[in-house]
């Protein structure tokens, strides 16, 4: 269990500064820039608790599937990537007109920063857990 936890936490630690990292390099717009130094200063500890969900919800994915490797590496990328970037961001794209400080592009590049940590982060989880459904539910399997 404490091994389980300090996984999880070492996977929300990468998660996080990818995330960072990757928002840091992206090239968004100017007023997006100043919009997001404006920001709250407890940011960073709100950034952990949703790195902290994603990366819970990945491992309670992989603890309940029958997948492995790179199929299962695939599905859930997928999965955590459209729910999360990508639909979230399609209405702000439909109703871009009404956010005067995104522009197209910076909506685009807010879809495309969510997938660098989700690679990384999905990896290691997948690494770490992806034969674990398989290990606990032995005896069912050879029944």
């Amino acid at each position: 269990m404490v091994k389980t936890i300090l996984k999880i936490v070492l996977a929300t630690v990468v998660y996080t500064v990818l995330f960072i990292f990757t928002y840091a390099l992206l090239p968004f717009s100017q007023g997006f820039k100043e919009l997001e130094a404006s920001g709250n200063p407890l940011a960073l500890l709100f950034m952990l608790v949703s790195s902290a969900c994603t990366c819970f919800t990945i491992y309670f994915i992989i603890n309940h599937t029958n997948y492995s490797g790179i199929k299962l590496f695939i599905k859930v990328l997928c999965i955590i990537f459209f729910v999360q970037y990508f639909m979230t961001q399609i209405e702000t794209l439909f109703f871009g007109s009404a956010f005067t400080v995104l522009t197209k592009l910076d909506i685009i590049l807010i879809m495309l920063a969510g997938l660098f940590p989700l690679l990384g982060s999905v990896a290691l989880l997948v690494k770490f857990f992806q034969y674990y459904w398989c290990v606990n539910n032995l005896d069912i399997l050879t029944k």
